[in-house]
């Protein structure tokens, strides 16, 4: 489940990676156009790519999703 909110001048994307309970076991990186997340759970690995070129402003976990939130232009 994936949700896009617009908040005047910052997109929030929210991700569900249950399992994963700690930003520790997060590594988000920046690629020319996306942003590729990896998370580890304690018997999954998630590997995502999110297609924008926004700047990631930045990150949460909560109960097992993770919100990104971008700056809009």
């Amino acid at each position: 489940r994936k949700f896009n909110i617009y908040i005047f001048n910052k997109i929030s994307n929210e991700i569900n990676l249950p399992g994963v309970n700690s930003a520790d076991n997060l590594n988000i990186t920046k690629l020319e156009n996306s942003i590729e997340i990896k998370a580890l759970a304690e018997k999954e690995v998630f590997i995502k790519n999110i297609d924008v070129k926004l700047p990631l402003k930045s990150y949460s976990l909560e109960n097992g999703n993770l919100i990104l939130d971008f700056e809009s232009k």
